[in-house]
This record gives structure tokens, sequence and C-alpha cells, in this order.
């Protein structure tokens, strides 16, 4: 019986499970309500700061315990000094804390990978222990995303990219096509997010001088 309480206080002491420090971890997230829209217009509001700068950077222990703690293999890679993390959103549900927070990249080998920002979904169940994450979208001069969160346990995420060949030809006074995918993201009861694609189509993107940015135009 003492060897059976000695294994079950070192699981939860474990990876991904709830102590001090998964608390200290989501108490940095901004707790906010569903129905959420997520775009150019509210970002900096939902996601400030900077990820490479206290404290909205998310500190490496935290990394690895806490976002990619099943990936033991390719964890490296989420902790190396061209990527950054930084907190983000959280809402709850019966079961779940749900969050989004956001993973920069500041290297790339081309325009669609270069200085780009990830948006990542996470779930937890309530004693802390992770379940799921994934990408949901990417940001940067030719990535643009809108979202929408629905309800608590239902994502949509219309993810634009720009069709141009080199960001040098990037005119602002342009509008410009873009490949649009709509994919939703359902959290099912075991925490797990299902994704799934619904349609694909060519969108505007026009400059927004008071965003300082283009914007999807949502007429399809």
């Amino acid at each position: 019986m003492r060897k059976l309480i000695w294994i079950l206080f070192f699981v939860a002491a474990t990876c991904c499970g709830q102590n001090k420090d998964f608390n200290d971890y989501i108490s940095n997230f901004q707790r906010v309500s569903i129905p959420l829209k997520i775009n150019s217009d509210n970002f900096l509001e939902l996601f400030p700061g900077s990820v490479w700068n206290k404290p909205y950077n998310i500190d490496k222990k935290y990394i690895k315990d806490f976002i990619c703690c099943d990936d033991s293999i390719n964890a490296y890679k989420f902790v190396m000094s061209d990527y950054g993390y930084g907190y983000g959103i959280r809402w709850e549900t019966d079961n779940f804390y749900i969050v989004i927070l956001r993973m920069q990249r500041d290297k790339g080998d081309d325009a669609f990978n270069f200085d780009r920002l990830d948006l990542i979904l996470v779930v937890y169940n309530k004693f802390g222990k992770y379940i799921d994450r994934k990408i949901i979208s990417k940001n940067n001069e030719v990535w643009f995303s809108n979202i929408f969160v629905k309800e608590k346990e239902s994502i949509y995420v219309q993810q634009a990219m720009m069709n141009i060949r080199s960001t040098s030809l990037i005119d602002i006074n342009t509008v410009y096509d873009a490949t649009v995918q709509d994919i939703s993201y359902e959290i099912l009861e075991s925490g797990i997010i299902k994704e799934k694609f619904i349609n694909d189509w060519v969108g505007k993107l026009k400059w927004n001088s008071e965003i300082n940015n283009f914007y999807l135009d949502l007429k399809k």
C-alpha cells in the first residue's frame, strides 16, 4: 500500500502534472470570455508584448514541462535560441483548461517561415495534465488569420496565405489574392483536439492604415 502511494505521488509530481509550477504557468495567461474573435484589430490586446521579453515570454522549464513534455525526441526544437514562446489567453470548461499561446520563429529559410508567429491551442485537464496541442494559425508578412472561438470547445480558423513569391514585391497600394483555408478544431470529451478541413477559397488582402497591416476581406 505504501509503495502504491509513493507511485501515485511520483506520477502527480512529474511532467504535465498539477503542481505549483503549473499554477504559476497557467496564471500568466489572460482570462477571456467566450465567444471570442481574434484578428488584426484585437491581436495586440490579447497577445501584448514580445515573446522574447518578460513578463510575456514562457520560461524554458515550462516549455519542457507543459508544452512539449510528450515530445521528448523533438523537444529540443522548441527551446532553440531562434524560437520564443509567449503567454496568451485561456478559458475553462468543467473539465479542461484551454489556452492559446504563441511561438515566434526568429529565423526562416524563406518568406513563408521567416519571423513567423504561430498560435498554438493546448488542452490540459483540471489536474494540470497535458492532453493535446495543435498549431492553429500562422502570421507574418505573407500569412494572415482570423480565429473565431464560437464555443468553449469549438474553434474556427480562416488561414490565408498571400499569393506572392517574394516579400520585396509587397505594395500597400495593391490588393492581393490569398489562398484561404477554413478549418475547425473541436475539443472532444477526452480533451483531444480534432482538426477538420472545411473549405478553401480565394480571398482578398487589403491594406488597413489603422492597424498598419493587411487584413483579410471576408467577402468570398
